[in-house]
């Protein structure tokens, strides 16, 4: 599998077909998929695996909607921005920014995952709160034997929040001066928390988070329970 990663990730920093990209973004994928030690590291982006989670996967999620549109993408995969690059139809390129919501809860709730082969899905916090807090709160959802329940309105307002911290951090200047074009930023957040009907019903609440961003476009993406990959436009 290592090699197989290694290989996708390294003719990634040329332009590959779209179709080429999906293909072989799911071909490693499978491969992940076949053991309980690539699901674990997976979950937690652990060595290898980092920059496939957190980089690759929010892209194949945008792409995957936006085929049409899109016909060639590249990622350097060297934690400078941009993240991603993609062409349109005309050769026209666009950036492409990836963030995510919450990243210490994930890290938190996908250990206790992979240690006890269950858990909870959604404490509330956000990255605000230090990661000190956010293992406290699991010892306490521990005591209570994971039986803790969560409004809809809590989780709305859980990722409104965590929106607004996302962009106020991709508004922030380059530390080296540099102008960044701001195309297009998504966000990966855990939409596994809330029905597909319930994040529609609040999706003026999730839009109205995102319209500070300096980038042109916004879009949430992550993995819904009804549709699989998914990409809403928050801002276009």
């Amino acid at each position: 599998m290592r090699n197989l990663l290694e290989t996708f990730e390294e003719d990634m920093k040329s332009w590959l077909e779209i179709s080429e990209f999906l293909r072989r973004y799911e071909e490693v994928h499978s491969y992940i998929r076949r053991d309980q030690d690539g699901i674990k590291n997976f979950r937690l982006g652990k060595g290898c695996l980092k920059k496939f989670r957190d980089e690759l996967t929010p892209c194949k999620r945008f792409i995957k909607t936006h085929q049409e549109q899109y016909v060639q993408i590249r990622s350097p995969l060297n934690s400078i921005y941009p993240d991603c690059f993609v062409k349109d139809r005309n050769g026209s390129e666009k950036e492409i920014e990836i963030t995510i919501t919450q990243g210490a809860e994930r890290t938190v709730l996908m250990q206790e995952l992979n240690e006890k082969g269950d858990g909870i899905g959604f404490m509330g916090l956000t990255d605000e709160e230090p990661y000190a807090a956010h293992r406290e709160a699991m010892k306490l959802e521990a005591m209570e034997q994971h039986q803790s329940a969560y409004s809809t309105e809590q989780a709305i307002q859980c990722a409104v929040k965590s929106i607004h911290i996302c962009v106020k951090k991709k508004n922030k200047p380059r530390a080296d001066g540099l102008v960044r074009r701001r195309d297009i930023l998504l966000i990966e957040h855990h939409l596994l928390t809330l029905s597909l009907a319930n994040w529609k019903v609040n999706m003026s609440k999730l839009k109205k988070a995102a319209q500070s961003s300096e980038f042109r476009e916004v879009y949430l993406v992550g993995l819904t329970g009804e549709c699989g990959d998914t990409c809403w436009p928050l801002k276009s």
